[in-house]
């Protein structure tokens, strides 16, 4: 809200990043719970994406990560 001056159009009174919009969408099943289920939602929730990931990851063969770990390289360098 702090940035508003600096854009002409309104943005529906706030302005949020990709990044917030897509939080917000993830945890739409935990925003209505009290703190404390929430919070205990959300990390219930990024433990299995991690090992989602984690169990992806180690299924690979070695000469597949390693293709993937240089085109994720040359992507960021």
């Amino acid at each position: 809200m702090w940035a508003r001056y600096l854009f002409a159009d309104p943005r529906y009174g706030f302005l949020t990043s990709n990044t917030v919009e897509s939080a917000n969408a993830t945890y739409n099943e935990e925003r209505g719970l009290p703190v404390i289920d929430m919070r205990v939602g959300i990390y219930h929730k990024e433990m299995h994406r991690h090992f989602l990931r984690h169990r992806a990851a180690t299924q690979l063969s070695a000469t597949q990560r390693s293709l993937h770990g240089l085109k994720l390289y040359s992507v960021n360098h």
